[in-house]
């Protein structure tokens, strides 16, 4: 059976390869991976700021069960956006576009800040917005960097 060879032109938002702009982006990684590393805590901060207290421990105090059930998804949804700020550190250390890099920031940030509104049982709704909004915008931007890795990667192992 024949092997189909698929190739992508690059997206709206991918540097070419070609571009002088490469050499510059060598130094970059590091800077967007301390970007995320900022935006994330920044999130983190700032969803904690915002949770109100007193209505959190009324809504844990009314239903416990409830309020147990809600924590045990905020910590499944907290390690879900650690894999997704891990899955963007290794996007980040290839040559991406600014557009792309910050997009990809910003949707890890909006994961990492959803877990600590759930983590609060009275914004549990806004928590869930938060993830799964940042959840689609990672699948949607971190579609293209992983078919040029994977391509990339097919490539090297037939040497």
């Amino acid at each position: 059976m024949a092997r189909l060879n698929r190739s992508f032109p690059p997206g709206p938002l991918a540097a070419s390869p070609a571009s002088p702009q490469r050499q510059r982006m060598s130094a970059r990684p590091p800077a967007r991976r301390a970007a995320l590393t900022v935006a994330v805590l920044l999130a983190i901060a700032v969803a904690h700021l915002a949770a109100d207290d007193a209505a959190s421990a009324a809504a844990a105090t009314a239903d416990p069960e409830l309020a147990r059930l809600l924590r045990a998804m905020a910590l499944i949804k907290a390690s879900m956006a650690a894999a997704a700020a891990w899955l963007a550190d290794r996007l980040l250390r290839c040559p991406l576009g600014p557009g792309l890099a910050a997009g990809l920031v910003a949707a890890v940030a909006l994961m990492a800040a959803a877990p600590v509104l759930m983590w609060h049982v009275a914004h549990v709704g806004a928590g869930a917005l938060l993830f799964h909004a940042g959840m689609i915008a990672l699948l949607v931007l971190g579609w293209r960097p992983a078919e040029t890795w994977l391509a990339q990667r097919s490539r090297d192992r037939s040497r």
